[in-house]
């Protein structure tokens, strides 16, 4: 048995090498990956942060100045909604908020992090064609 177990210590070696340069990448990737959440995390509180604020002051105080305009395109293909539309807005924003603090206080990303992403990818869909165009 002994002489199996010598034949196969380099093997071992090789395969304990491998493994250990496995986790460096992982754990390397890992850091990566918090890095850009939080910086993604940033931008989207600070886009919401702004919206909402940005639609207070248009939608209920009817305040129009640069802030409010920045972003903001008037002419919107939401039509379904009519007199609804202003304040459809406003329980995503507050969701995004919240889940980004949230996100950003406890660094894990979780259910409240898929369901961010859910979310965001309807929103940001909306402004495709304002890119576009």
């Amino acid at each position: 048995f002994s002489q199996i177990l010598v034949k196969l210590e380099p093997g071992l070696r090789i395969a304990r090498n491998v493994k250990r340069h496995i986790t460096q990448i992982f754990f390397q990737m890992k850091q990566i990956l918090e890095k850009s959440w939080t910086i993604i995390l940033w931008v989207v509180l600070i886009y919401a942060s702004q919206h909402l604020i940005r639609d207070i002051l248009s939608d209920i105080f009817g305040i129009h100045n640069a802030f409010t305009e920045f972003g903001h395109r008037e002419n919107s293909n939401a039509v379904w909604c009519g007199d609804y539309c202003r304040w459809t807005t406003f329980p995503v924003e507050i969701f995004f908020i919240s889940a980004s603090l949230y996100l950003l206080k406890v660094k894990r990303f979780g259910i409240v992090g898929w369901l961010m992403l859910i979310l965001a990818v309807p929103v940001l869909l909306q402004y495709y064609d304002f890119i576009i165009k």
